[in-house]
């Protein structure tokens, strides 16, 4: 929501990313560090056709970009 408006209906339901990463391993521990870089609009045009700024158009292109650091531990069995 933004603004109490929900705004699912102006996004795609879909996305593409490149991922990119690091994994260090050490014992049963795991550190893994991870760059998400989207590819998709996931703008929906149905529903946004123009965006204005101050009376300028601007480029309404929407892309999701994510970073995730993970901690992790291994059970031995």
């Amino acid at each position: 929501k933004q603004g109490g408006e929900d705004i699912k209906d102006f996004l795609k339901k879909s996305d593409f990313s490149i991922p990119i990463g690091l994994s260090y391993e050490f014992d049963d521990a795991v550190v893994e560090l991870r760059y998400n870089i989207g590819l998709s609009n996931i703008k929906n045009d149905n529903y946004i056709e123009n965006i204005f700024y101050n009376g300028n158009k601007i480029d309404s292109k929407v892309h999701n970009n994510v970073l995730m650091l993970t901690f992790g531990y291994r059970i031995p069995m």
